[in-house]
């Protein structure tokens, strides 16, 4: 995810303008989070039963916090890309209030709720990924910025 966002960074419209660097920079937060609290994961996964101690503890609390605000940060991204893809108009004026609702539903993870539906939210947030990535690389949303702009 970061490094799609880093390449979302880079695209012409955020270098120009019409777009908010704040998205990518949210999902690079986010997939820092996530990358952290997955080496957390595997530190875990390694470590004998037996030998629980504090340091132990001390990663598996590391984890709990990055994992949330990795997922945090993801939420936020998404309910500022709402606003962009309802200014846009078009196909992204369609999945922008999925977009948002999603994106606050990412919040709930800081709740016990919110952490029984995180398998759902997150095969959700996959899902929209995957769509507007696709719609980012195959150029449609640039095409929706030059007809909303007449660029």
């Amino acid at each position: 995810m970061a490094v799609g966002a880093w390449l979302l960074l880079g695209t012409w419209i955020n270098k120009e303008r019409f777009a908010t660097p704040l998205v990518p920079i949210l999902f690079i937060v986010s997939g820092v989070f996530t990358l952290l609290s997955g080496a957390c994961a595997l530190v875990l996964i390694a470590v004998d039963p037996n030998s629980i101690n504090t340091t132990t503890e001390l990663v598996a609390t590391l984890r709990w916090l990055t994992g949330k605000l990795g997922f945090t940060a993801a939420g936020a991204a998404l309910i500022v890309a709402a606003r962009y893809q309802w200014m846009v108009g078009g196909a992204l004026k369609r999945i922008a209030p999925g977009g948002f609702v999603l994106g606050i539903a990412m919040f709930l993870i800081w709740i016990d709720l919110g952490t029984t539906i995180h398998g759902i939210i997150g095969t959700i947030f996959f899902l929209w990924l995957i769509a507007v990535g696709t719609m980012l690389a195959t150029g449609r949303t640039e095409r929706l910025f030059v007809e909303k702009f007449d660029l």
